[in-house]
């Protein structure tokens, strides 16, 4: 059982990174210069040409774990019921645009920039928009 509840609080603060890491704001020590990290669309050719084996959503909803948003929630994330057997489903309340991109993002491990860091998502259904792992993007 404390395993579910640490992948649940794992799920929910790897979320809220997500979700908050484009609207950061970090400033480089060398000159105090302030970076804001903005969103770089990427068309439907744009990730066809870059990553040619990209799994379809069908693939991605059948994997173990998922990052999904269903938009019959009106705007609430919901967490991979994988995750939560047994447990009350946990909805959390987020605003979210649904956008494919790319953006520069800090590496909260290592302090350093992360470059052109891509967030896809792959339309499941008629309301479900999967997120491809980083890891499915080599």
């Amino acid at each position: 059982m404390k395993k579910v509840y640490v992948k649940i609080s794992l799920v929910l603060i790897l979320g809220l990174l997500v979700i908050s890491l484009p609207q950061v704001i970090g400033t480089n020590p060398e000159n105090e210069e302030v970076a804001v990290f903005e969103k770089v669309p990427l068309s439907d050719s744009e990730i066809k040409a870059r990553w040619p084996d990209l799994p379809t959503a069908e693939e991605l909803w059948n994997s173990e774990f998922k990052y999904f948003i269903d938009t019959r929630s009106f705007g609430k994330q919901v967490v991979d019921p994988q995750l939560t057997k047994g447990i009350p489903m946990i909805e959390m309340e987020i605003e979210y645009e649904i956008m494919n991109y790319s953006a520069d993002v800090p590496n909260f491990l290592t302090g350093e920039l992360m470059l052109d860091v891509p967030h896809i998502w792959l339309q499941y259904d008629e309301t479900v928009w999967i997120q491809v792992p980083i890891n499915k993007l080599s």
